[in-house]
């Protein structure tokens, strides 16, 4: 019954890992926060990070309603 659902949810998350962030880049964004002399409220690091820190200030039903659609 949700043999397609799961499939489809299956590939997202192996497109996502193809495209993950290498911890490289992560651990530079640490290093420039620490030692920046003015240090950003945020770092964003990674694909689709842009993307969540908008998402992050829709009101939850428009959130919800695309995570829907994905699925």
């Amino acid at each position: 019954m949700y043999a397609k659902s799961l499939q489809k949810l299956q590939d997202q998350f192996e497109q996502f890992d193809d495209r993950r962030t290498e911890p490289e880049a992560v651990a530079k964004a640490v290093y420039s926060a620490l030692m920046a002399e003015k240090p950003k409220r945020k770092y964003l690091v990674g694909h689709q990070a842009g993307l969540l820190n908008f998402a992050s200030r829709l009101p939850q039903p428009v959130v919800d309603g695309i995570f829907q659609n994905r699925i």
